[in-house]
Parts: structure tokens; C-alpha cells; sequence
């Protein structure tokens, strides 16, 4: 969805080699796994690919409210973060809000969407069809009967979508 939007350097973080292959199939320039790297040496890898700035946007989709504390300081002056994947109530973190007022920072939480987008998304998604691979993005279909082998394949990371195919 960033490219189709015109994102410059797309940078992708996470612990799963699976998923990384996965996004620079859907078109991440940069992927680093988190468990490889410490900290810092992820902070060094994302200021050197952004010319020492920051990125612009960070999109937070893994459902861990830690991943705040550490996004803040890779998002340049004046940047956007976005959270969107804690939808449930995972605990409280500690951060600095200091960092949000000295850098100008907008963060923007974002629960499920509107009616109305759907229709939207899949005419931007048909209209792109061409140009990405879609029919990649569910990489797991399980019978209803077959829910515990779903939700450890979902939970294992070795994934990207997991679904119920309907008899």
C-alpha cells in the first residue's frame, strides 16, 4: 500500500525472515530483521538509508505497544507515526513524550475502518492488480474444523495471512 501511495525507501522491521521476503516481494527496498541487530545498529541502518533524517511515516502493524518507544526515535522532525495494529489492550509501556513535542510529532491510532472505505480499497487494489502480487497476500487457508492448526501457523510468523475457506 505505500508504494501504490508513492512512498519513497520503504523500510521493513521484523523478527520473521518469512515476512521480510514477503514484503520486498510487495515491494519493501530494505528489510531488517530485529532480532539479528541490536538497537543500535538498527538505529544506524535506518539513519544512514534516510540521509540521518529519520523516516517520515512509521507504520506500527504488529500489535506490541513497546514497538512505540523504539519507532520514536527512528521518525525525523515533524514525522507521522501510525498505530494501527494494538487493538487490544496490551499493557502499558514507558516512553519519553518529550520526543514527541521536540520533534513535532504526529501520532495517529487507527482502529479498523469505516464502511464505506471498502470500496475505495478494492478499486485501489483492482487498479494495482498488475502491478503487485495480490494473490501472495494470503499464504495459508485452513478448514473451519482445523482452527488450532491455524492459529499456530498465524502465531509461528511463517506466514503472512491465514484464512477459513468456507465448505
Amino acid at each position: 500500500m505505500a508504494r501504490i501511495i508513492g512512498a519513497g525507501t520503504i523500510i521493513v522491521l521484523d523478527k520473521s525472515n518469512y515476512r521480510l521476503n514477503a514484503a520486498k516481494t510487495f515491494g519493501a527496498d530494505i528489510t531488517i530483521n530485529i532480532d539479528s541487530f541490536t538497537k543500535e545498529e538498527i538505529s544506524e541502518q535506518i539513519f544512514s538509508k534516510t540521509y540521518g533524517r529519520g523516516v517520515d511515516v512509521a507504520v506500527e502493524c504488529v500489535g506490541l505497544p513497546e514497538a512505540l518507544p523504539q519507532a520514536l526515535d527512528w521518525i525525523r522532525r515533524g514525522g507521522l507515526y501510525l498505530m494501527e495494529g494494538v487493538f487490544t489492550d496490551m499493557g502499558e509501556i514507558q516512553f519519553n513524550p518529550h520526543l514527541i513535542v521536540s520533534k513535532s510529532l504526529r501520532i495517529i491510532g487507527l482502529s479498523n475502518h469505516p464502511i464505506t472505505s471498502y470500496q475505495a480499497s478494492m478499486d485501489l487494489m483492482l487498479r494495482n492488480r498488475d502491478n503487485f502480487p495480490l494473490n501472495k497476500f494470503v499464504t495459508h487457508k485452513f478448514p473451519l474444523e482445523n482452527f488450532n492448526d491455524a492459529m499456530n501457523t498465524a502465531l509461528d510468523g511463517d506466514c503472512i495471512k491465514v484464512v477459513f475457506e468456507p465448505k
